[in-house]
């Protein structure tokens, strides 16, 4: 099998699992992400911070208290962050989608990001802090499985 270029831009439509068999589902129109911003969003699944489990003022305290301290910290991987920004990235528009009313058509709404030394056009802020979470990570597997090679593809 001949490695095929990703699609980049190919858009389909995207219906929640919750939606499915409505009679007038929300639909969230996706699009193929390109590698480069594939690779930065993820670039911060790999970085790892480590947050003191206690507030205390870690400088102040005698040299037994910060082995203590030391040992009882905990790591945070930006999971929750990575999947809002790679679906800003790559959430192109949606179809149905109501305001907090019920009644009328959110309006999507885009800005300018740099990733890299390019400039893309993503979904607001205010915009993706009215996605369902739920949703968002919906979204984000969509987008993974369009992104990512198939185990057969990787086979071959």
């Amino acid at each position: 099998m001949v490695l095929k270029a990703l699609p980049v831009n190919k858009r389909w439509e995207y219906i929640p699992i919750s939606e499915r068999g409505s009679e007038n589902p929300t639909k969230f129109v996706l699009q193929v992400l390109d590698s480069r911003i594939h690779g930065i969003v993820h670039d911060k699944l790999n970085s790892m911070e480590m947050v003191r489990s206690i507030e205390e003022d870690y400088e102040n305290l005698s040299a037994e208290d910060k082995k203590k301290v030391a040992t009882d910290m905990l790591a945070r991987l930006p999971m929750n962050e990575v999947a809002y920004e790679y679906v800003s990235c790559g959430l192109h528009d949606w179809v149905n989608f109501k305001a907090e009313d019920g009644e009328s058509d959110m309006e999507i709404k885009k800005v300018d990001r740099i990733y890299g030394s390019k400039t893309y056009q993503v979904v607001s802020l205010s915009c993706m802090g009215v996605i369902p979470s739920e949703i968002v990570q919906e979204l984000y597997q969509e987008l993974i499985d369009k992104t990512f090679l198939s185990e057969q593809e990787v086979k071959n």
